[in-house]
């Protein structure tokens, strides 16, 4: 497999639309109702619960991307950061 040396377009628009529906996610969860047992949930609590559902298979898309698609560390990150970047790549001479 070829190794690059930056990551492509796709990891950059599935990072970035993951942020972008965090943004949007954490000011819904946080002006929700509490929950409590019994209660019917609103449309505030079914958008946040889709929006989590969408960023979690958004978040498993990606790591499947990053598996598939691995990228070269950066020649200058110390040690320790090389070394936690090459965990799921299992390349320490890349």
């Amino acid at each position: 497999m070829h190794r690059q040396t930056q990551y492509g377009a796709t990891a950059k628009v599935l990072h970035w639309v993951i942020v972008g529906l965090l943004v949007v996610q954490f000011p819904i969860g946080w002006l929700m109702p509490d929950i409590h047992r019994g209660m019917e949930p609103g449309d505030a609590m079914t958008l946040h619960i889709s929006i989590g559902i969408v960023i979690l298979l958004l978040i498993a898309l990606r790591l499947g991307w990053r598996l598939t698609h691995a990228v070269a560390p950066e020649s200058s990150l110390p040690p320790w950061q090389r070394i936690t970047s090459e965990a799921f790549t299992g390349c320490s001479t890349c």
